[in-house]
């Protein structure tokens, strides 16, 4: 049974020192990094807002890290690599680790901004913070390496009928990737309405037992 050594354990902890942005364009991968927060952390949420659609919004938010998954797919859906390092899993650029530790920000941001609004709407802490159990773990913890493993052996299996380089092959994989991403939300969606109520109960039990 192969064993990691000390040295290759230490190594493997300081990787973000050996991070570069050798062949990287960085401000192209800037453009594309503007491009999303200006369409997907600013303008959507903005709609949503307007609307009045909290409870997508609450759903949708823990998600910036997937929808930056799927769009950092192939050359990205103008053909030009905008997004190639924009989210990544396997962080191979010291650019691609600072992009995908500023979504994971955002992120964090957005799940926090729900749990204060519902906090202060129900003037309940158990009641704000309940939303977090479902979306942190549903969306934002588990499902990104899955989502990029799954476009992977998808892409792979397409590339035989359609050669990545053409650009249909990457938007049939963006159409499956935002499908995916959109069931992920909905499915959190449904089961922080099913679920929250009878967890702030579970909450408040443990609290008595605790006080």
């Amino acid at each position: 049974m192969y064993m990691v050594s000390d040295e290759e354990l230490n190594k493997k902890r300081s990787v973000f020192l050996d991070l570069t942005n050798e062949g990287v364009n960085v401000k192209k991968q800037l453009a594309g990094l503007l491009f999303y927060v200006s369409v997907f952390v600013v303008i959507i949420p903005l709609i949503l807002v307007r609307r009045n659609n909290v409870k997508f919004l609450e759903a949708y938010m823990p998600n910036l890290d997937l929808i930056a998954t799927v769009l950092g797919y192939g050359q990205g859906p103008f053909g030009q690599g905008l997004f190639k390092y924009l989210y990544n899993p396997g962080v191979v650029s010291l650019y691609g680790f600072w992009s995908s530790q500023f979504i994971n920000y955002m992120s964090l941001l957005g799940v926090t901004y729900v749990i204060a609004y519902y906090t202060y709407k129900t003037n309940s802490i158990l009641k704000g913070w309940s939303r977090s159990f479902f979306m942190l773990i549903i969306t934002y913890l588990l499902p990104g390496n899955i989502l990029a493993e799954l476009m992977f052996q998808v892409g792979n299996k397409l590339n035989n009928v359609i050669p990545r380089e053409k650009l249909l092959h990457n938007y049939i994989m963006y159409g499956l990737g935002f499908t995916v991403v959109y069931l992920i939300i909905v499915l959190e969606e449904h089961l922080i309405e099913m679920f929250a109520d009878p967890l702030v109960g579970l909450l408040k039990k443990l609290k008595r037992q605790i006080e």
